[in-house]
């Protein structure tokens, strides 16, 4: 099963979690909207949740999007159960491959290791985003960058929150609690989270140096579609229509058509975005 699967249904797990345990509110805002984020949720509303804020309105939303985007249904809830110490235990147990893993790539140890520090240490300064990015505090500055750096900061703080047993064993002591193979199997999901980090100080550096996106994260999906669009001309335009249509038929279908979770999982975000290329083109056309 491919590695985003995998990450999809440990974010499915968190998010029930989350949904059945936490009685604040707050909390329970801020919790889910870093799943939802972690989960690839959908830019735009993660973008309209963090630009908003908690409000107990909006909380609800988020809660049914965060459902739907994972396919936590009623059942899910229902036959939630805490884990039992023996069930976390087990847990932290590796299979075969990742033990092998381990066994044959021995600086890959070390550069998890290296990677849990380097997090800690990033957790010790504060991640001190308005001293090393001061526009981020200017009026114009564009919502998405602001967007990205509490993105950075969520991420990093509720994974931390969710993991914190498992990371003070592992970063703060000097003989690490845990074997090697389960620091390897925790890093392999931290270093996820991480990377997330450093592409957006990348797009942070980007911005800093040139005052333009360099638009490799996810976030700016809708600013590279807006901005190729906007540039099509009218018989390019009506070129990208046709092509649209007849590719969203094919997706409709092949949804359809298979029962695989995972291929369903993926059709669908396709079809979503070439949905959304579809109304942009329209929109375009009819200014034309």
């Amino acid at each position: 099963m491919p590695f985003f699967v995998n990450k999809y249904y440990t974010m499915k797990n968190i998010a029930i979690k989350i949904l059945k345990t936490e009685k604040d509110q707050v909390k329970r805002f801020n919790a889910l909207l870093g799943v939802f984020i972690n989960s690839n949720g959908n830019p735009n509303l993660i973008r309209s949740y963090n630009a908003r804020g908690f409000n107990p309105t909006l909380l609800d939303t988020l809660e049914y999007d965060v459902k739907q985007h994972l396919a936590i249904t009623n059942a899910d809830l229902a036959n939630f159960k805490e884990d039992t110490q023996e069930q976390v235990q087990q847990t932290l147990l590796v299979d075969s491959t990742i033990e092998e893993q381990v066994k044959s790539n021995p600086e890959a140890k070390a550069s998890f290791m290296n990677i849990l520090k380097e997090m800690n240490e990033e957790e010790k300064t504060g991640l001190r985003f308005s001293s090393e990015y001061p526009f981020l505090r200017d009026k114009d500055c564009p919502n998405e960058l602001k967007i990205l750096a509490n993105d950075a900061i969520t991420s990093f703080h509720t994974f931390k929150e969710l993991h914190q047993e498992l990371f003070d064993k592992v970063a703060n002591v000097a003989e690490p609690e845990l074997t090697e193979e389960q620091i390897f199997k925790i890093a392999n999901e931290l270093l996820e989270n991480f990377e997330l980090n450093r592409e957006i100080h990348a797009e942070l550096e980007y911005y800093k140096e040139h005052k333009d996106f360099l638009a490799e994260h996810p976030i700016f999906e809708d600013y590279k579609i807006e901005k190729e669009i906007k540039e099509m001309t009218a018989e390019e335009l009506s070129k990208a229509k046709n092509n649209l249509k007849a590719n969203i038929s094919k997706k409709k279908k092949a949804l359809k058509e298979t029962d695989d979770e995972e291929r369903k999982y993926k059709l669908s975000e396709d079809l979503a975005m070439l949905e959304k290329k579809q109304k942009l083109v329209d929109e375009r056309l009819k200014e034309k």
